[in-house]
């Protein structure tokens, strides 16, 4: 389940030009797929960190063009 919703966000962050965040998501992809618990929660967290800077990005462009 977690490298499923791992890939999809790849795939969205690369949609979105996010490569920290899709470089991330795939890492926890591949890490989730080889069964490695202990890597999948640390990974996790960056995942996390790498969307929250997409997000706070995105929020910045869409209030400087509004």
């Amino acid at each position: 389940a977690v490298g499923a919703q791992a890939h999809s966000l790849k795939g969205a962050s690369a949609s979105l030009r996010a490569r920290p965040a899709a470089a991330a998501a795939a890492k926890l992809e591949a890490a989730a797929r080889a069964g490695d618990g202990g890597k999948v929660v640390e990974l996790a967290a960056e995942v996390r960190s790498e969307v929250t800077r997409t997000i706070e990005y995105l929020r910045k462009k869409v209030t400087t063009v509004a």
